[in-house]
């Protein structure tokens, strides 16, 4: 496929535009903390006047959606690309912001823009996808301008930790769950969030910071994330990657150390904050 030109941001305008509402829970509710985090997610990032943003993987547009509201900047232009249509459509159903756009894309090997077209590379959830991240990093820096940022979040699943009375069995759970290859993804990798440093500061083209924050819950209840993540369990059983008895007996853990007071579940989320190192002769923005 031909890249964009000669520019690219423009160029998406053609498509629809949406806003796409608060992650939801497994009935439907508002999950508060992970709106926290997506507003500490977004305080990293720093959008000169007049610049443009990419949302690399941006599902239904709620990240870019909640940055650009954030943002009062008419000339700022913002667009996001993910691989999923259906969610790609969701997001080009109803926003009113015009600086925004949403497109599809099935991201390979490279990404399909000109070089040095944004100012900030954003992406949440998503590199662990890449079976070659070593052969993608460059991509990323190419499409930024030199010292242009790049901010990428992620979770690190061998952290993730639940209360519970069995060790071995939660361990059994935790496991599959992180090692668990959803089949929108080409690659999994559960570390992901730990080996954000050695990727992006590794490659040489960027330099910056890892920063951390820790999702932490002492409630299993709506509206918290821990709870949404062990109902999505049992998406581990339909799959035979772990025993119903494995999932009863812990879901029953949670009830019980919630009934005593004792509750408590964390992750840790890991954001590689830094800019685009800028070559011999090369300038940002003035």
């Amino acid at each position: 496929m031909p890249r964009r030109t000669p520019h690219p941001i423009l160029g998406w305008s053609a498509f629809p535009k949406a806003i796409f509402p608060a992650y939801p829970s497994p009935t439907g509710v508002r999950v508060l903390d992970v709106e926290q985090h997506r507003d500490w997610y977004l305080s990293q990032v720093q959008a000169p006047v007049g610049g443009a943003v990419l949302d690399l993987g941006c599902g239904k547009g709620a990240d870019l959606l909640a940055l650009a509201a954030r943002i009062d900047d008419p000339r700022a232009s913002f667009v996001g690309i993910d691989a999923s249509p259906d969610h790609v459509r969701e997001a080009q159903v109803a926003t009113t912001d015009s600086r925004v756009s949403f497109g599809h894309s099935k991201v390979g090997s490279t990404l399909d823009f000109d070089d040095g077209v944004f100012d900030v590379l954003m992406t949440q959830e998503v590199l662990e996808c890449f079976p070659d991240l070593d052969a993608f990093v460059p991509e990323l820096a190419r499409v930024l301008r030199p010292e242009g940022q790049i901010v990428a979040s992620h979770y690190d699943w061998d952290t993730q930790a639940f209360t519970g009375s069995d060790r071995d069995r939660t361990r059994r759970v935790l496991r599959a769950w992180a090692e668990w290859e959803q089949s929108w993804m080409d690659h999994t990798d559960p570390w992901m969030g730990r080996r954000l440093w050695g990727y992006l500061q590794g490659s040489g083209l960027f330099e910056g910071e890892v920063r951390v924050r820790v999702m932490t819950n002492t409630e299993f209840s709506e509206p918290w994330h821990g709870y949404r993540m062990a109902h999505w369990f049992r998406g581990l059983v339909k799959r035979g990657m772990v025993s119903e008895a494995d999932y009863e007996g812990f879901m029953s853990d949670l009830e019980e150390a919630s009934a005593a007071g004792r509750y408590f579940w964390s992750v840790n989320r890991y954001v590689y904050v830094g800019r685009r190192v800028a070559a011999d002769g090369q300038r940002g923005r003035p």
